[in-house]
């Protein structure tokens, strides 16, 4: 050991002999300093250590756990108890299980008549199947032989009796699958007409009239009759004859009011008449100048108003109107459409609808509101007819022959071969 070590300890074993004796007359603040300053240098090394260590310790249990982790599978790291998120994680993959398709918008309570010519009529419901047939005479001015009754539950037809030229008026329950009723016969060598029904379901209006002798030259037939029936049946009264070839519009029984067109040359019409129906029936007649189709012309389901397609040159279709049954002078111009047929009442309200562009347009006459309800997959379609109750409509286009639920805007197709004369409630 060098002088200067053994110096050093020398002094060390000193300094410790003085503190631990402590004389009374020795001033001990610089020790008693220095040894504060010791313990306080011993205890942050203390802490500096055990702080260390915890961080050492934390990052080793840290790597571990990231390592288990990485080996794991995903599923693993949803908590056994998060059964919320562990079938969120499981449904969002491709092998999940498809979701419900929505419910059909096609119904079997309503239905449709079609005009399958030349075998007669075809009462088949929304939702498929090959439905009912009817041996219904046919006739032009109405597309069938044939008159859906307001609520969708009857149909009036023409029929044959034995022979060809003994014609019979019938009624068939659809609702209750009732058979036919016959409300009025014919005389022999009497031609049918067009029917309609009154406002409240309880009576129709109707035309017959007589046939021109083989080689007589083309007019129109002679002795035609517009006449008045309860759908009972019973005796008929006539409302008025030989003004031309008459075509029942509508019969508004509560103000005993009935209104029919006559049919020109062409299939224009060529005049209006309205007729009471109580009482005399006092008939008025109209002229109509301008070119409407008789085809367009039809009744709200209240049969209060009514409406037609008045042509334009060189177009296929024309210009809406409406007006009031007991006023036809008194019409409203509306929007125009692409053919003769294309608007129509839908029932149960004051609008019309008709398409444009692919697209349903409602009219409310008394309202004076328009809106758009909806569209067809294609800007070709045409109004065929809206559901008995009003809450769908019919087009027909280049994709087929679609429903349109006027609510969801939803549509769906449906079978079905030639026209649609009617709209049906089955049940």
């Amino acid at each position: 050991m060098s002088d200067d070590d053994r110096r050093d300890l020398q002094r060390e074993e000193h300094i410790e002999r003085l503190l631990r004796q402590r004389p009374r007359d020795v001033s001990t603040a610089p020790f008693t300093a220095v040894e504060a300053r010791l313990r306080r240098r011993s205890s942050g090394l203390l802490v500096l250590v055990t702080t260390a260590t915890v961080i050492a310790f934390a990052l080793v249990i840290g790597s571990a756990l990231a390592e288990r982790r990485a080996a794991s599978p995903a599923v693993s790291a949803t908590p056994a108890g998060s059964a919320v998120t562990a079938a969120a994680t499981s449904s969002s993959t491709p092998s999940g299980s498809p979701l419900p398709s929505p419910p059909s918008i096609l119904s079997d309570r309503f239905g449709f008549v079609w005009v399958e010519e030349p075998t007669g009529l075809r009462i088949r419901p929304e939702s498929g199947g090959s439905g009912s047939t009817v041996a219904a005479l046919p006739y032009g001015f109405n597309q069938c032989g044939c008159k859906v009754s307001p609520d969708g539950t009857r149909l009036a037809y023409w029929t044959t009796r034995t022979a060809p030229d003994n014609i019979e008026l019938r009624i068939l329950d659809l609702a209750h699958s009732a058979g036919a009723t016959t409300i009025y016969a014919a005389a022999p060598g009497r031609r049918i007409g067009a029917a309609a029904w009154s406002s409240d379901g309880t009576g129709i209006i109707f035309a017959i009239e007589g046939v021109n002798p083989p080689g007589s030259p083309v007019s129109n037939p002679p002795d035609t009759s517009l006449l008045a029936i309860d759908a009972t049946g019973g005796a008929a009264q006539t409302l008025d004859a030989n003004a031309g070839v008459y075509v029942p519009l509508g019969w508004d029984r509560a103000a005993g009011l009935a209104a029919a067109g006559i049919s020109g040359e062409g299939g224009y019409m060529s005049g209006y008449l309205t007729v009471r129906t109580r009482g005399e029936p006092t008939p008025q007649r109209t002229a109509v100048r301008d070119a409407i189709y008789m085809l367009s012309v039809e009744v709200s389901s209240d049969q209060r108003y009514a409406l037609g397609v008045f042509l334009e040159v060189g177009r296929s279709g024309g210009t809406v109107r409406w007006w009031r049954l007991s006023d036809f002078a008194a019409q409203t111009p509306g929007p125009q459409v692409d053919s003769p047929s294309g608007a129509k009442w839908r029932p149960g309200t004051m609008e019309f609808g008709w398409i444009e562009g692919g697209a349903l347009q409602l009219r409310d006459v008394e309202g004076g509101t328009m809106r758009a309800s909806g569209s067809f997959p294609a800007s070709d379609y045409a109004l065929a007819a809206f559901r008995q109750d009003g809450s769908a409509v019919v087009g027909t286009g280049s994709s087929g022959t679609l429903v349109l639920d006027i609510s969801s805007g939803r549509s769906e197709r449906i079978v079905g071969s030639g026209s649609i004369g009617g709209a049906v409630r089955l049940r």
